[in-house]
């Protein structure tokens, strides 16, 4: 199937000199680039029928685990369902410049990803602040400054993690307080807003954070809990999360991660069924290509398992976190062109509205060019007019002439957009996700054990799983 990673959680990203954002949470003419030379380098010798494993999806996840594979001396082959690698990341052209419709932004807060842009001698690149956030304020949408808007947010933000702090005393390790994150991890969102007792008014200002889950419902406390912890306990932190970005693109570093591992790598591989016979599995493609191996990787998101024939079944924990789903099903991520004498904004509309948010990504000379966010599966976020409708309701002078789109939730080897755990699977599920079955380890960053949702996560899982696979191996 397909690979991971991964979607930047809408959210915020407001400091001084920093601009606001989204917390996942957005991906390649760059990928195309990439398929290519990754097919050239795989179509040089022919695929060997038996490897010491084999990983499935090369986003970041397998990326990083075939890597890992590679330097502990395993024979590893790469199968990628797309013709692309990078899986929810995916960086391409839009308006002739370079965009991501995937996995955009890194933070100083993570340290693998950091290791990695230095490895590679990437550049890092600041996005600037706005000049304007547009909230609903009494019922109608109103510019306010960013001091003022994540001022007033911060506070009730900050009401909202209640007991962040507690249950998570070192966020990489959530389990240390077990019996505080279970009291978490009972309540949704929308348990804790009702607890707050809040007005309408306060609803508008916050529900912009619950919505990105797919509605304060869906979102479970326990998740936002822990990345305001990982956050350093600060909603500053939180908003901050996507304000850095590596020049060039995710795909681009990928790929020099690709290029480093020597891992032979397959696209347009889409798997259909995994068989472990206890002593060796067997990876067979939708065309009918079998490879074996010692161990198999499966870097594919969480809700794409149930697309995969398991042999032995799949655990009972496994099957319900792919039934249940743990990324956004509906979420899409769309680049706009906007013209009209809009200023440089940031839009937050509470829960209910098509747009989960707004953020300008680039000043060019017909427009500005913005990156939107939705998790509403009546939005065509490739129709033009639909989305001018939905951003002429937040800011009327606003005229969209282009749009290009990615609907995650639509894509079979992703089924879905930014990873976040509902009410209970932090957990119920999360320990168990983590754990091999038989020789099939699994890397996803939607079961990281910090920073789900991000690519910091994703090579987290890869790391682990790698390590995982190679016991299995020497079994």
């Amino acid at each position: 199937m397909q690979p991971e990673n991964t979607i930047p959680r809408p959210g915020h990203a407001y400091t001084p000199r920093r601009r606001t954002l989204l917390k996942v949470a957005g991906l390649a003419g760059i990928g195309t680039a990439t398929a290519a030379a990754s097919t050239a380098r795989a179509a040089g010798t022919k695929a060997d029928a038996t490897f010491d494993v084999i990983v499935i999806g090369a986003g970041f996840a397998g990326v990083t685990a075939a890597r890992e594979l590679q330097a502990a001396g395993r024979k590893t082959l790469l199968l990628e369902a797309r013709d692309r690698i990078g899986g929810r990341t995916w960086t391409t052209t839009f308006q002739g410049q370079m965009v991501e419709m995937g996995g955009t932004w890194v933070d100083a807060k993570q340290p693998l990803i950091q290791a990695e842009i230095k490895r590679h001698g990437v550049r890092i690149l600041e996005d600037p602040a706005p000049e304007k956030v547009i909230f609903r304020n009494s019922g109608q949408f109103r510019a306010f400054t960013p001091e003022e808007a994540f001022g007033r947010q911060g506070e009730l933000f900050e009401r909202l993690v209640a007991g962040s702090k507690d249950a998570f005393p070192q966020p990489e390790q959530p389990f240390l307080r077990a019996d505080l994150v279970a009291e978490l991890d009972k309540l949704t969102l929308r348990d804790r807003l009702q607890q707050m007792r809040l007005t309408a008014e306060e609803e508008d200002w916050i529900t912009p954070v619950t919505a990105v889950e797919g509605g304060a419902a869906r979102g479970g406390l326990a998740d936002l809990c822990q990345t305001h912890a990982l956050c350093g306990y600060s909603y500053m932190g939180y908003l901050g999360l996507n304000t850095y970005r590596p020049e060039g693109g995710m795909t681009p570093l990928l790929k020099r991660m690709l290029d480093s591992s020597g891992a032979q790598l397959k696209l347009a591989s889409p798997v259909r069924s995994v068989c472990d016979n206890g002593s060796k599995v067997t990876v067979t493609t939708r065309a009918g290509q079998s490879y074996s191996a010692a161990a198999v990787v499966v870097a594919v998101p969480v809700n794409v398992w149930k697309s995969i024939q398991f042999t032995p079944s799949l655990p009972a924990a496994h099957a319900t976190a792919t039934q249940e789903t743990m990324s956004v099903i509906s979420g899409q991520k769309f680049m706009m062109n906007v013209q009209g004498d809009v200023g440089r904004f940031v839009a937050q509309p509470p829960e209910g509205h098509p747009l989960l948010t707004a953020v300008p990504w680039a000043q060019t000379t017909n427009g500005l060019l913005m990156a939107g966010f939705s998790a509403d599966a009546t939005l065509d976020t490739g129709n033009v007019a639909q989305v001018q409708a939905a951003v002429q309701s937040l800011v009327p002078e606003a005229r969209v002439t282009a749009v290009k789109a990615a609907r995650w939730g639509q894509e079979q080897f992703s089924q879905g957009a930014w990873s976040w755990m509902q009410q209970g699977q932090m957990t119920k599920l999360l320990r168990a996700v983590q754990q091999p079955h038989g020789r099939i380890s699994f890397a996803t960053s939607d079961i990281a054990t910090g920073w789900s949702g991000f690519v910091e996560g994703a090579i987290e899982r890869g790391i682990e799983a790698a390590a995982q696979a190679s016991l299995s191996v020497t079994r």
